[in-house]
């Protein structure tokens, strides 16, 4: 019986360099825009038959999976950031607590009142 670790680990409480931080950022962008896709279909299909059946090793396996879940946690960090961005535009794009109480529909005037229940 093989064992797996396929736990993600937190990264080690280590200082990280800003030039050493932009390389990894700008590797993994363009490891993402190009062949990110192509290179993990390929390790999929090899990985595909088995643990024992396939070419490759166990460790083989784990390496696939902690790839696969650190770019994974890239990909959904990126997209969170993006998100909070565009959220806390949209903040303070709103008009101020009184003036959106003002611009509430008021249900007598609205062509739409009578329906509701």
């Amino acid at each position: 019986q093989i064992e797996l670790d396929t736990k993600v680990r937190e990264p080690a409480a280590q200082k990280w360099r800003p030039p050493l931080l932009l390389a990894l950022k700008t590797y993994t962008h363009e490891l993402l825009k190009g062949g990110y896709n192509v290179l993990m279909g390929t390790i999929r299909r090899e990985l595909s038959p088995g643990l024992g059946t396939s070419r490759l090793e166990a460790a083989d396996f784990a390496k696939w999976f902690r790839l696969a879940a650190w770019v994974c946690g890239f990909v959904r960090r990126q997209q969170e950031t993006e998100y909070e961005a565009k959220r806390q535009q949209q903040q303070q794009q709103q008009p101020p607590a009184a003036a959106a109480a003002e611009a509430q529909i008021n249900p007598e005037t609205s062509p739409f009142g009578g329906i509701s229940a």
